[in-house]
């Protein structure tokens, strides 16, 4: 079981990592795309099949509802490889002198959720 709120982080850096991956040309990471689509499906399946679907943010159940997510090692090592390239690329984002206020109190809540989600992964 995973929360929804900590499942939608994963769903947003699964979704980065697929779109970087494509906009790079890297064919060799093919893989990987493959492997974060397969994620993210199975996180769209375990929404459509939650009775508290659509109570919460864009059609998914409430953030402290939880899904039921079977995941393997290799799944949950993924998992955090992808959240932590993603802490780390928001750490760099932050260390930029030019950032605006607004943009960078976004990313500190971006780093926040992130930092969340990986805490709640490394319980699993």
């Amino acid at each position: 079981m995973i929360s929804v709120d900590a499942w939608l982080v994963i769903d947003a850096v699964l979704d980065n990592t697929i779109s970087d991956i494509i906009q790079s040309g890297e064919s060799d990471e093919e893989n990987v795309v493959d492997h974060a689509q397969q994620l993210r499906q199975r996180g769209w399946d375990a929404n459509a099949a939650h009775p508290l679907r659509g109570h919460g943010p864009v059609g998914w159940p409430p953030r402290d509802a939880t899904l039921d997510l079977t995941l393997s090692e290799s799944d949950l090592a993924f998992i955090h490889a992808q959240i932590d390239k993603s802490i780390r690329l928001t750490r760099i984002i932050l260390d930029s002198e030019r950032l605006t206020e607004v943009v960078r109190v976004e990313q500190l809540k971006s780093l926040a959720g992130l930092e969340a989600a990986a805490k709640t992964m490394s319980q699993r």
